[in-house]
């Protein structure tokens, strides 16, 4: 675009100028705001940028792992066949009638 052009001709003269490359991003980011920057600084809020995503990945795989887990744990219960439970009155009148014989 003719707005990079004017500003890769602007960068050709400051650095003819004897200007560093710090000096010139440092302008840019004066005159534009960090946006201009290709990696925005990390300070204030923009730290931000850099820590999130790693933190979202950690949490998503600590997400997934927990819910395989609860899967596995559910498939395990559904195997193991169901042991109907006697109450004790019940169980009590069967060792009286298993005694008499």
């Amino acid at each position: 675009t003719q707005a990079c052009a004017q500003w890769r001709e602007l960068i050709r003269e400051k650095l003819s100028q004897g200007w560093t490359e710090d000096e010139i991003k440092a302008y840019f980011a004066e005159q534009y705001g960090d946006r201009v920057l290709a990696e925005p600084p990390r300070r204030g809020l923009n730290w931000l940028v850099y820590v999130i995503p790693p933190v979202l990945i950690l949490l998503g795989v600590f997400v997934l792992f927990q819910a395989m887990r609860s899967w596995k744990v559910s498939s395990d219960e559904a195997l193991e066949p169901e042991v109907p439970s006697l109450d004790d009155e019940y169980a009590a009148r069967l060792e009286e009638e298993l005694k008499r014989r």
